[in-house]
């Protein structure tokens, strides 16, 4: 695998297998290889026990991860001249 330089990294999830991502990118920040990362973890009957523990936040579902997604874009519109509507 080659890690690409970037400033940070943003990972959702609701899945066991996923909070091995958030292990691998924490680490990553260590490493120096990212500046910052945050793992927001989709709360579901589904959803690891650990996965509060593990997580930066939690949101309750799929709508409210769409809120994030769109929460997350705004600052990029605005960087790239950009309206959405």
């Amino acid at each position: 695998m080659s890690v690409v330089s970037v400033p940070g990294r943003a990972w959702l999830s609701e899945q066991d297998c996923d909070l091995d991502a958030f292990r691998a990118l924490r680490s990553l920040v260590t490493a120096g290889k990212l500046r910052c990362t945050v793992c927001i973890g989709v709360d579901s009957a589904e959803a690891p026990a650990e996965l509060s523990e593990q997580s930066d936040a939690l949101v309750a579902g799929p709508e409210e991860f769409a809120a994030v997604l769109r929460a997350l874009a705004r600052p990029m519109d605005r960087t790239l001249g950009t309206v959405r509507g």
